[in-house]
């Protein structure tokens, strides 16, 4: 029997709303999971990727992190006279994208993880797992009590080209338990988030791989429903007020292998809680609640500054207690001091103009005896001058950045039929854009290694006007006009190299 627990995107240094608590709120849920796997007396722990919320790591997290991981061997060696390892691979929050240096092979040079990274060859189109090595902690596989868990590093929108290779790569073996890991998310599982189609060439994998351990998403589910071999744990703390939701569980899996010829698996969710109720079972969790819609246009109020005073009321009555002058700092490192997510809507009688959110949320955090605020208040209208704020929702950043995107990619039809993948590329990119030391030449092989593996699905210019599109079978002929459509982006990306932003301002005058 072995025993392992598989968690992900851990995002250790997020402070999130810029709240230090929060940024502590990540680390203790981190330790809870690590104390778990103590305590069951696993084999070893995964973490399949964002174990860092960013790749530019600050001191105090590093600090933090080497501090917990150090005493987590130290406890282990004590209380249990064996060890634990932690297997771990590269998520896109982990490594940084024009560098072959990042803090998780840091961490595996003080011997604190091991790092899976299997490579692979752009030109060959190879996958390569090499052994794991105990000299530098690293390997593209790694053997432990009779399982074989391979690891890949993140590669976003290009993940569907190894698919054919990983199968090559991966020894079968009626010996072994295999495990992979990977950092991606299926498509569909997340409404909110691009993902990648379960396609005929992810699903043969399944012919070698046991168990696919993965990370991405922050919402736990298995995957599929009739054939369990995909397993995403979520998020061990809500990274976004839109992962706060009853029915979107998250935290981690426990699972027990029956390494015999069955190869079956026990599977036991270790799901994170909306607080803490100092249970063993549950990963503590900040209390975020969320009263029901309140409606401020049924109230007699005749002015923002009186619908200030009717939500508070309201907020009392739902049971938020007032603040008093002795409440300190130390109450918020109770997970159960909440954040509050209020949604309002209605119609007022004075100009929507006057309705002002950041004002509320400093009035409710004045009066109200809580960690923080959210508001969504975009339903609110005015029958005085009928202004409103459209949708029925706040939006991310990234959610606006994905409407915008998938509306780009629906109103040129050439390019619906690769949708799903073409979104995850855009992201690739934009995310790559956004290094200081962006390197055009990575770009535009990224680009076109996307579009070589696509040029089948696109009804473009070669489809439409040559009738070469799914008729190209010569990669040197693939390639030329490959080349040939990129040509185009040769000066935008020569202008990236010649543009460094150094965070200064440069003046025509002296001072």
């Amino acid at each position: 029997m072995v025993k392992f627990l598989h968690i992900a995107d851990t995002h250790l240094g997020y402070k999130q709303y810029n709240l230090q608590t929060r940024y502590n709120d990540f680390i203790r849920a981190f330790q809870f999971i690590l104390n778990k796997a103590i305590d069951e007396r696993v084999d070893f722990v995964l973490i399949a990727g964002d174990m860092f919320n960013d790749s530019k790591v600050n001191p105090e997290t590093l600090s933090k992190v080497y501090q917990i991981l150090s005493q987590y061997k130290e406890t282990i060696k004590l209380k249990l006279k064996k060890d634990i390892p932690i297997l771990a691979i590269e998520g896109n929050h982990d490594s940084p994208i024009f560098s072959s240096q990042s803090w998780m092979k840091f961490l595996a040079d003080l011997g604190l993880i091991h790092l899976l990274s299997g490579d692979y060859n752009t030109t060959s189109k190879t996958v390569t797992f090499t052994p794991y090595s105990p000299e530098t902690n690293r390997g593209g596989f790694i053997e432990l009590e009779g399982v074989r868990i391979y690891g890949l590093p993140y590669f976003g929108s290009n993940t569907p080209l190894l698919f054919p290779a990983i199968y090559e790569a991966i020894q079968e073996s009626d010996d072994y338990f295999t495990i992979l890991m990977m950092h991606f998310g299926i498509a569909g599982r997340d409404k909110k988030k691009a993902g990648i189609n379960y396609s005929p060439e992810l699903e043969k994998l399944h012919k070698k791989v046991n168990y696919l351990a993965l990370g991405h998403f922050h919402t736990m589910y298995t995957f599929p429903m009739e054939d369990e071999w995909i397993y995403n744990p979520g998020s061990s703390e809500i990274n976004d007020i839109k992962e706060y939701d009853v029915n979107r569980d998250h935290g981690a899996f426990l699972i027990e292998i029956n390494a015999g010829d069955t190869k079956k698996i026990e599977v036991t969710k270790i799901l994170c809680e909306n607080g803490d109720s100092q249970s063993k079972n549950l990963i503590p969790n900040r209390t975020f609640y969320s009263p029901t819609p309140m409606n401020v246009g049924a109230s007699k109020a005749t002015s923002f500054k009186e619908t200030l005073q009717e939500v508070i009321k309201n907020l009392k009555a739902f049971g938020f207690k007032s603040r008093k002058s002795e409440d300190n700092l130390n109450k918020s490192e109770n997970l159960n001091y909440p954040i509050l997510v209020l949604t309002l809507f209605g119609t007022v009688p004075y100009s929507r103009l006057e309705f002002n959110t950041r004002q509320l949320r400093e009035h409710i955090l004045d009066k109200l005896d809580i960690l923080d605020a959210r508001i969504y208040s975009t339903s609110i209208q005015s029958e005085l001058d009928g202004i409103t704020i459209e949708g029925d929702e706040e939006l991310s950043i990234d959610e606006i950045e994905k409407k915008v995107f998938e509306f780009m990619i629906d109103s040129n039809k050439n390019y619906t039929p690769a949708k799903a993948d073409l979104l995850n590329l855009i992201f690739d990119i934009k995310a790559q854009l956004q290094e200081i030391d962006a390197d055009p030449k990575f770009l535009k092989d990224h680009i076109k290694q996307w579009y070589s593996s696509h040029i089948s699905e696109l009804k473009g210019k070669e489809g439409k006007n040559s009738g070469e599109g799914k008729k190209i079978k010569e990669k040197n002929i693939q390639n030329s006009k490959i080349d040939a459509n990129l040509d185009d982006m040769d000066d935008l990306l020569g202008d990236l190299t010649e543009y460094e932003d150094t965070g200064e301002e440069e003046f025509d005058f002296e001072l």
